[in-house]
């Protein structure tokens, strides 16, 4: 007679199991739970509670199992996929106390057996330290066998870690590659990181209108971290737009300068009251002007500084507007602000405006010429729209 002693386990009676165990006995008297994964006219595949499976010949087991198996008429199921709910329901604490050391143990079966979707779980549980000492070598590793199986989840996951450099090597190109693979079969996790790796430009150049669509998919797929991130990009985009506002700008050239106190030609003297000057050189240009409440002088080959004046300029300013740059255009020839306009580069200028890349505050000057806060060079325009 066939025996399931080796099936025997104490039963979690207390427990309702999310993936619903059966009581099979064997004529003995011998009883186990194990979730039914299949049947036959001869035979059950079940799975017991550690996530071992067996194939019972019917004639083992009592009538009263026999009758409810050839009744049954639940989902079929592979041995993996009865692995994968089974451990699932541990991990999560589903129906059933939350067992992590248990839950990777299956995981770890089905892993073992190539299954996807376990391997991408032995990836998190060696990742997050979940019943398992973390491992970021080990976790990168079963992140990149479920991703070979096309998994759009551990294709996510393990360009993130090319990403960020977490246990293996940082290489954007490689963190590309596979979170565009996870976006092109809409997992959201993956067009969240592709709309995140648009937006800011990382591994690609910066597209922040893609950028932006791609979150948007993420989060209309419930993607709570896109949801974030674009309330986020709104929030800067709103402050942004406020701070695009009119303002006077005084141009000149520094007559000379002694330590933080600078003497303008137009009469101005400002003391600089944070950042480091260094040498500022003969007759550089400088625009006088203000953000807000703040006074901020602006110096060629520098950039903008935050300063107190102490003699006011004794000419006009000149009409000016605080704007934000939110991307370039064109190799650099065209100049994007945060409300849409639109700005070329003067053909003849000289300067590689590609070093303007990024979001910045700038100042545009009677909307013929812009300064980037950050940048020591004036940039003449014309407005497109």
């Amino acid at each position: 007679m066939w025996h399931l002693t080796a099936l025997f386990l104490v039963a979690l009676s207390s427990y309702a199991f999310a993936v619903n165990p059966y009581t099979l006995t064997d004529l003995d008297g011998r009883s186990f739970e194990a979730i039914i994964l299949s049947k036959s006219d001869e035979s059950v595949t079940v799975l017991n509670l550690d996530g071992q499976d067996f194939k019972i010949p019917l004639s083992q087991l009592t009538k009263v199992n026999t009758a409810y198996i050839q009744s049954w008429s639940g989902s079929t199921k592979s041995v993996n996929e009865g692995r994968y709910d089974l451990a699932d329901a541990y991990y999560d604490g589903n129906g059933v106390k939350q067992d992590l050391k248990k839950a990777f143990s299956i995981f770890e079966k089905g892993a073992l057996a190539r299954d996807a979707n376990c391997q991408l779980m032995v990836g998190y549980s060696y990742r997050d330290g979940e019943g398992v000492k973390s491992n970021s070598v080990k976790a990168a590793q079963w992140f990149e066998k479920s991703a070979r199986q096309g998994n759009s989840m551990a294709e996510a996951m393990l360009g993130r870690a090319y990403l960020n450099g977490n246990g293996v090597g940082k290489n954007h190109d490689r963190a590309k590659w596979y979170i565009s693979r996870s976006a092109a079969q809409n997992n959201p996790y993956g067009l969240y990181l592709y709309g995140y790796m648009n937006y800011y430009g990382y591994g690609m150049k910066k597209n922040q209108q893609e950028g932006v669509r791609l979150l948007q998919l993420s989060a209309g797929k419930g993607n709570k971290s896109a949801k974030e991130l674009l309330t986020k990009i709104g929030s800067q985009r709103a402050v942004a737009a406020a701070r695009a506002r009119s303002t006077a700008a005084y141009v000149s050239k520094i007559d000379r300068d002694e330590d933080d106190v600078i003497f303008m030609e137009n009469g101005a003297v400002v003391r600089i009251s944070w950042g480091y000057l260094g040498w500022i050189g003969w007759r550089k240009d400088a625009i006088l002007f203000k953000d807000g409440r703040q006074w901020k002088i602006w110096i060629e080959g520098k950039k903008a500084f935050k300063c107190e004046v102490i003699v006011t300029p004794n000419v006009r300013g000149q009409s000016a507007q605080l704007v934000h740059i939110s991307e370039m255009l064109g190799n650099g020839t065209i100049i994007k602000m945060l409300d849409g306009s639109l700005f070329e580069v003067g053909s003849f200028y000289s300067i590689d405006t590609s070093i303007w890349l990024g979001i910045s505050d700038g100042l545009l000057i009677d909307d013929s010429r812009l300064i980037n806060f950050d940048e020591g060079a004036i940039v003449e325009v014309t407005r497109l729209k």
